[in-house]
């Protein structure tokens, strides 16, 4: 009995394992055949629905022209920006007459100085340039010619020292009235107004002037033929050397003279200056009626008259020491540096004021009003939003295949993907941006945008043709799938529908070319985009 019972059960363990396999044999069989039937239902010529992902259109292999192109990303940025900022001026900002987001116009201010204050600066600028120069101008004239200037100004200065310790020594006396103290002093007022008309309508002057041009013209002439020579003896290069000393020595006499007549009429001129100042004093002198005051200013005029007659003698002795070839080159590079101050003065008035550029939008400020504007720091930001440009970012791997003028094809995310727009490239840059292990090159595009409501910021994507293929093998780009070995399409074979693996060249994002795995006719299946879908599709974008 015990071993009967014990066959039994393995028989039973047995055949309960058959009869599981056999249910899981005939479950798998029915399960292939329906998956089966189901692709061979949805793969059945024209449009089908496909694993409920969207619809497939069957197209044939066929040849065709392929463009190759670089695919650049970028942004809408408008045509125009700039931004302001002061080049020279550095003064108090006044007035900040701009906002963030503002419209505003050509011409318009938007951020004020203090112009008094740069008034003021020019001023101070000009003032000490005209020292030095005067400076410079008795330094540069010649010996003989500013001896002769010392000269007349000392007999000057003693005539008016004399006069001054006889109006003095008359004023003690009793014998000189104010009034006719007033009178003398009118009467010199004309003697000077006098001679200086009579130096500026010298005859003798000008034919003089233009006898030393004459003479160094001719130097001119003579010397000429000699520069011209272009393999010089050294007879010739003597000749040259002479010659030329000769035309620089008659320049120099022609512009000694002309700093002698003009330190006489600079001489003329001060003399009526000073001679009006003392008839105007005598007559305040006069309407006040101060004796004390009065002979007091006699005593200061007769010192006054003999410190220059010091300051005069001082420098005639000075003169047979020469000119210092030092104090020279130290008064010229000091009118230099004041010339750049005063136009840096001129440049920081004439620009006290910015203005808008162009009729834009703002769109930053940083300008804040009583603080101070440093040269080149930015005070604010403008947009001009009537044309746009795309800025591309090309990577250095495509850079060398495009160039300046190209035309391009745009399109844009935000819009609708059928929207394409022609560009133009601008300039190729010889530097760019390094970033994450590629340098990106930035390179404008230009387009008319027409009636499309583009905003500032809208990514842009920028196809560049480089080349195109024709008569080759193309499929849309929308029938390739990338798998773990390479590029796939999903071709029809009779009453199935089979991968097969392709090698691809060119494509433009629409259209590729195939190398190998496809022959002319064979079908392949596209995968149909939903309408309004955006994104990748397989082998491409759009």
């Amino acid at each position: 009995k015990s071993s009967r019972s014990s066959v039994t059960r393995r028989r039973l363990k047995w055949v309960g394992i058959v009869i599981l396999v056999v249910v899981l044999v005939v479950g798998g069989i029915q399960l292939a055949t329906s998956v089966g039937n189901s692709l061979k239902s949805t793969f059945t010529g024209g449009h089908v629905t496909r694993g409920g992902v969207g619809q497939v259109e069957q197209v044939p292999v066929k040849r065709g022209t392929v463009t190759d192109a670089v695919i650049a990303f970028g942004r809408v940025a408008p045509m125009r920006v700039e931004s302001l900022a002061f080049r020279k001026a550095s003064e108090r900002i006044v007035s900040v007459n701009a906002e963030t987001g503002m419209p505003v116009t050509k011409g318009q201010v938007l951020v004020e100085l203090d112009m008094a204050a740069l008034e003021r600066d020019l001023a101070t600028a000009r003032g000490d340039l005209q020292e030095a120069q005067q400076a410079l101008d008795d330094l540069s004239a010649s010996d003989s010619t500013l001896e002769y200037a010392l000269q007349v100004d000392l007999s000057r200065a003693q005539a008016t020292l004399e006069a001054a310790t006889r109006a003095l020594k008359a004023f003690d006396e009793g014998k000189d009235t104010p009034e006719e103290r007033r009178a003398q002093a009118a009467d010199e007022l004309a003697s000077a107004r006098a001679d200086l008309e009579a130096l500026r309508e010298d005859r003798s002057y000008q034919k003089e002037i233009d006898r030393l041009q004459w003479l160094y013209n001719q130097a001119e002439v003579e010397h000429g033929p000699y520069v011209l020579i272009e393999n010089p003896s050294e007879q010739d290069r003597d000749t040259e050397w002479l010659l030329r000393n000769e035309m620089l020595a008659r320049g120099q006499t022609q512009e000694s003279a002309r700093l002698a007549h003009e330190a006489q009429l600079r001489d003329a001129e001060r003399r009526v200056v000073e001679e009006q100042r003392s008839l105007d004093r005598l007559g305040q002198e006069i309407a006040l009626g101060n004796q004390a005051v009065e002979r007091a200013k006699l005593e200061a005029a007769e010192s006054l008259a003999q410190a220059k007659i010091m300051e005069i003698e001082e420098r005639l002795a000075s003169l047979d020491e020469g000119t210092d070839t030092v104090d020279l080159a130290k008064a010229q590079a000091l009118v230099l540096k004041l010339e750049g101050q005063v136009r840096d003065a001129e440049a920081a008035l004439a620009e006290g004021r910015l203005v808008s550029p162009f009729d834009g939008t703002v769109l930053e400020v940083r300008a804040v009003p009583e603080a101070m504007a440093l040269p080149g720091a930015e005070m604010l930001t403008v947009a001009d939003y009537s044309a746009f440009q795309v800025v591309a970012n090309v990577s250095e791997l495509d850079v060398l295949k495009i160039k300046a003028g190209q035309e391009v094809t745009l399109t844009f995310d935000a819009l609708d993907p059928e929207t394409r727009l022609t560009g133009r490239l601008g300039e190729i840059p010889n530097y760019g941006r390094y970033e994450g292990g590629i340098t990106y090159y930035q390179v404008n595009v230009t387009f008319d945008a027409g009636e499309l409501s583009l905003k500032d910021g809208f990514a842009a994507n920028i196809s560049i043709p480089v080349g195109h293929k024709e008569n080759v093998l193309v499929i849309p780009a929308a029938a390739i799938w990338e798998g773990r070995e390479g590029s796939f399409v999903n071709v029809v074979e009779g009453d199935e529908v089979n991968d097969r693996q392709i090698k691809t060249g060119v494509g433009d994002g629409v259209t590729v070319e195939v190398l190998e795995g496809l022959e002319e006719g064979e079908i392949v299946y596209v995968q149909l985009r939903p309408p309004q879908s955006r994104g990748m599709y397989p082998g491409g974008m759009y």
